[in-house]
């Protein structure tokens, strides 16, 4: 596939769904070697072509656990190709461990979740996965790529220290994925009515 200088990336990628009706990750990891200058660009229309296709071939998989198994895909091509910059990751990061306490919380507020900035935070350190819906207003608000957004959440929980607690057996127990959006709002003490509003950042329009 070619494509002139004066062609923008919209066209770059229309172009690309046509030789791939149904790509894969390798098919975007592809693309993102030929043109490392639009990575992150890439990476944002595999994440809203995610929706309809899951991005490792499979029709409709839009589960938590899919969308958080698509967000590693992302994050193993993205990393995968060195020409990416590394100081948008970098600004990106700082940016968002900037968002702390009364910051959160307003923020939470703008995105129309509520006062909730204890839900918002977990989202931020990669403890929460971040529905699409709650990940796409949060790039727009900080004016960045929702792919390296969610690329920040996964390193954050990656190298955070997750806090252990007691199974059943009284053994201790370590996470070792992020919690879904709705097991988050269910453990939330906000009441049926705002528990419902809340899950419904998780639905897919």
């Amino acid at each position: 596939m070619t494509i002139d200088r004066s062609q923008d990336v919209e066209r770059l990628i229309e172009d690309f769904m046509m030789d791939h009706p149904s790509p894969v990750a390798d098919d975007w990891k592809c693309l993102i070697d030929a043109y490392p200058q639009h990575a992150s660009l890439i990476a944002d229309a595999a994440l809203f072509r995610s929706g309809t296709d899951d991005i490792d071939g499979e029709q409709g998989d839009l589960s938590p656990a899919g969308q958080s198994a698509f967000n590693n895909t992302i994050s193993k091509v993205l990393n995968s190709v060195h020409q990416t910059p590394s100081p948008l990751l970098a600004a990106a990061s700082k940016r968002v461990a900037s968002i702390q306490g009364p910051s959160a919380k307003n923020i939470a507020i703008e995105l129309g979740i509520g006062p909730y900035g204890s839900l918002l935070s977990g989202v931020l350190v990669g403890r929460t996965v971040a529905p699409r819906r709650v990940l796409e207003a949060l790039a727009h608000k900080l004016q960045m790529s929702a792919a390296i957004l969610a690329e920040v959440f996964r390193q954050s929980f990656a190298s955070s220290t997750v806090p252990a607690f007691k199974s059943t057996e009284g053994k201790p127990q370590v996470s070792v994925q992020p919690v879904t959006w709705d097991d988050a709002v269910r453990a939330m003490d906000v009441g049926p009515e705002e528990t419902a509003r809340l899950r419904e950042f998780a639905e897919e329009s």
